[in-house]
C-alpha cells in the first residue's frame, strides 16, 4: 500500500487494520478499536452489508457526516446513491469482502448542498460471527469548488466520477 501515497489519516487506519488478529486474513470486529484510531476516526464509515440493496451505515466520522449536513448513521448507504447507480455502488463493497480484500478509491462527488468534493477512501474487510459482512472505511474529503448550484435536500450525493478504483490483495488476491 506504500505506492498509493497515503495522507497521515489513511496510513493511521489502514495500520490500525494491518495490526489486528485474523482469521482467514479477515480481523473480527471485536477486534478493532476505532478509539484508537484517534483523528482518523473523525473519518471513519462502518458500512454492514445486508443485502446487495441494503448497505448500513452504522458509524459515521463526524467529518464524514458534516459533508451531508444530516445524521445519516443507520440511512441505507444505497439510499443517497442515485438509483441508475446502486448496483454499481454496491458490488465493489461485496467483492472485497467476498474475497476478501482491501479497496481503494478516489471519486468526485456532489453533496447535496451543491459543494464539490475530491474523496480518497480506503477500506477493508471484517467479520463478525455470521461471516465477512462488515466493510470499514476511512475518507478524507476536501473540498474541490465552493458551491455553484442548488443541488436540492434530497439526500443524495451524486458522484461525477470514479477517478481510480483499485483493489488490494491481502493475500486472497484481487476480483476479476
Amino acid at each position: 500500500m506504500t505506492d498509493l501515497g497515503l495522507n497521515p489519516t489513511l496510513q493511521t487506519f489502514a495500520d490500525h487494520w494491518a495490526a489486528l488478529p485474523k482469521t482467514g486474513l479477515v480481523p473480527h470486529r471485536r477486534d478493532f478499536h476505532p478509539e484508537r484510531l484517534g483523528r482518523a476516526l473523525a473519518h471513519m464509515v462502518v458500512h454492514e452489508l445486508i443485502s446487495p440493496t441494503d448497505i448500513r451505515l452504522r458509524i459515521v466520522g463526524t467529518v464524514i457526516g458534516r459533508a451531508y449536513d444530516e445524521e445519516i448513521t443507520g440511512r441505507n448507504y444505497l439510499d443517497m446513491v442515485p438509483a441508475d447507480r446502486r448496483k454499481a455502488a454496491a458490488r465493489p463493497f461485496f467483492a472485497a469482502c467476498a474475497t476478501p480484500c482491501g479497496m481503494y478509491t478516489r471519486m468526485r462527488s456532489v453533496a447535496w448542498r451543491g459543494l464539490t468534493m475530491e474523496r480518497v477512501s480506503l477500506g477493508f474487510p471484517v467479520r463478525d460471527d455470521t461471516g465477512v459482512r462488515w466493510f470499514y472505511s476511512c475518507s478524507t474529503t476536501e473540498p474541490s469548488q465552493e458551491p455553484d448550484f442548488d443541488f436540492g435536500n434530497d439526500g443524495v450525493a451524486t458522484v461525477t466520477e470514479v477517478l481510480d478504483r483499485r483493489f488490494l490483495d491481502i493475500g486472497a488476491g484481487i476480483p476479476d
